[in-house]
């Protein structure tokens, strides 16, 4: 059995900007995983173009990047190499404000 994580939220104008993204708007989601589990991150919106990237917590290290527009994949999957705290980070890709729900499974 997995573990399964829906967050719903709003990109506006007060969130976070990357300064390491052009200043991209972003909402974090914090979780636990252990090694060699794999994590698969959705995001849904018709607000604004989304752009997902999953972040280790303790170093600030990007470990991959989800972007609809050049991915063939539904999805940001990943397998974790190491147990600890993780960041699943949802950006305006546009820079339009709006809703979105996002998913984290997370499975043996």
């Amino acid at each position: 059995p997995g573990t399964r994580i829906e967050v719903t939220g709003e990109i506006d104008g007060t969130d976070r900007r990357d300064p390491d993204h052009s200043g991209l708007l972003y909402d974090p989601v914090v979780f636990d995983a252990s090694f060699l589990d794999s994590v698969r991150v959705e995001v849904e919106t018709s607000d604004f173009q989304p752009l997902l990237k999953l972040m280790e917590s303790s170093t600030g290290a990007v470990l991959a990047e989800w972007d609809p527009m050049y991915s063939e994949d539904d999805a940001l999957e990943y397998t974790i190499a190491s147990t600890g705290a993780y960041e699943a980070r949802v950006y305006s890709f546009d820079g339009a404000p709006g809703e979105y729900t996002v998913r984290i499974t997370i499975s043996r």
